[in-house]
């Protein structure tokens, strides 16, 4: 039989390419306190709800000993490097 280059080995990749989620680093304020200093901290995730974009955010509290892993209103989230 003759190839065919229509149906070769093009046809065997997925349509769509993988999406990898990117990390970004931000800093978190928890509360809306001027004395609080906001924590660095990794979007891991976002999702849309109702009352807007939230982010699955990884970040340790001042003080704290352990990791948070926790969905934080996009509004209270910064950009670092971001004045």
């Amino acid at each position: 039989m003759g190839s065919n280059r229509r149906y070769g080995q093009e046809a065997a990749r997925p349509l769509l390419e993988p999406v990898v989620p990117r990390v970004r680093h931000v800093l978190v304020k928890e509360s809306s306190r001027a004395d609080l200093e906001p924590y660095p901290g990794l979007v891991v995730s976002w999702r849309r709800q109702q009352d807007g974009w939230w982010a699955l955010v990884a970040f340790v509290p001042t003080g704290a000993e352990s990791l948070v892993v926790r969905w934080v209103a996009a509004g209270h989230l910064r950009p670092v490097g971001d004045r």
